[in-house]
């Protein structure tokens, strides 16, 4: 299914919730990815002095982040195939 298509299936009367949670969405990928950046950048700070402990932090935010973005995914379609209405 194109975006032109689901976009052509939400009613008039849910658009402007579809362009709430759009904002929504992004804003929490946004978090995610700036978080997970965070973390790897101290990650790295840590593995030049302790190897074990940088590669366990940055494996350890790599999964959170997949999880989260994963969840996330999950819920986008469930949203989209239901067209919306739960």
């Amino acid at each position: 299914m194109s975006g032109a298509a689901v976009l052509a299936q939400i009613r008039a009367a849910q658009f402007q919730a579809a362009w709430y949670l759009s904002i929504l969405v992004a804003a929490m990928v946004l978090l995610v990815v700036v978080g997970c950046a965070w973390a790897v950048r101290g990650g790295v700070r840590i593995y030049r002095t302790d190897r074990a402990a940088g590669t366990l932090i940055v494996a350890a935010s790599m999964f959170s982040m997949l999880a989260l973005i994963g969840m996330l995914i999950a819920a986008a379609v469930g949203l989209i195939r239901t067209g919306g209405t739960g």
